[in-house]
């Protein structure tokens, strides 16, 4: 299963696009012969995802592992100004790094997608605590931001 969402419109473009190179259009070589078509299955019409599939897909899981690991070792640090400043740090340079690594590593190129999985990586983050606690109501609001959006996000085809 590939990470980028597959909606109605990816669907229909790739049964298109198998049909026109079934039919042979192209003609080879100027001549008036026809290319054969190609084998059965060589252009594969992706499967529509569902709606937990696509949510599976919005979620930067590698990302969120990074950040459950990085945080981890600044929390076993001493509370000090350091520690603040590495936990927001890990937070901001995971944020930032969400897009480009969804792009280049994992071939997602919907711009819906991505900011969707940016901002799961960053609801999912806020709903952890650290370093948000200084968010007055921050254990409540996670409580409630988290499931609502991990809810809503999936109805999204991007």
């Amino acid at each position: 299963m590939g990470r980028e969402i597959i909606t109605e419109r990816d669907v229909e473009q790739a049964a298109e696009k198998r049909h026109r190179e079934a039919m042979g259009g192209d003609l080879a070589g100027g001549g008036s012969h026809k290319v054969p078509p190609p084998a059965r299955g060589a252009i594969d019409v992706p499967e529509l995802d569902s709606y937990v599939r696509r949510l599976l897909k919005f979620i930067p899981a590698e990302i969120v592992g990074l950040y459950i690991m990085l945080s981890g070792i600044a929390r076993a640090l001493p509370d000090d100004d350091f520690k603040s400043g590495l936990e927001w740090a890990v937070f901001g340079v995971l944020l930032v790094a969400t897009p480009p690594y969804l792009h280049r590593a994992l071939n997602v190129r919907k711009v819906t997608q991505l900011v969707l999985s940016t901002t799961a990586f960053a609801v999912w983050a806020f709903a952890q605590g650290e370093p948000f606690t200084v968010i007055p109501h921050q254990t409540v609001l996670g409580a409630v931001i988290l499931p609502l959006f991990t809810l809503l996000v999936a109805i999204v085809k991007p």
